[in-house]
């Protein structure tokens, strides 16, 4: 059976290298891998050594064989990099303000 920890790196590097087209970061990966799995936190440090063997591992694919490669382990993370991100970008409505703000501005 694979470590949960080496797989989600791995999952993630890949994803990383075919998402920007390029090297993945290792601090990217590892900072995406503790995002979803706060479970994996303790194992941070075993993370940092591990990283480096992924980072290798993937980077002696060629782009189509990582793509290939991610598309058969994790075919939502696919799907996920696929989708566009929706942005809102309403802000939050202020206390107190129902008449409007009323502001200063210093005189000099």
């Amino acid at each position: 059976m694979e470590d949960p920890l080496r797989r989600a790196l791995l999952l993630f590097a890949l994803q990383n290298a075919v998402k920007h087209q390029s090297i993945p970061k290792a601090g990217t990966v590892i900072g995406m891998v503790m995002g979803k799995y706060p479970e994996l936190k303790p194992r941070a440090r075993e993370a940092t050594t591990l990283i480096k063997e992924v980072i290798d591992e993937v980077t002696a694919l060629t782009p189509a064989e990582r793509a290939d490669r991610l598309c058969s382990l994790a075919p939502e993370l696919v799907e996920e990099m696929s989708r566009p991100r929706e942005h809102a970008k309403a802000l939050p409505t202020l206390e107190k303000a129902e008449n409007g703000v009323v502001m200063r501005f210093a005189p000099n």
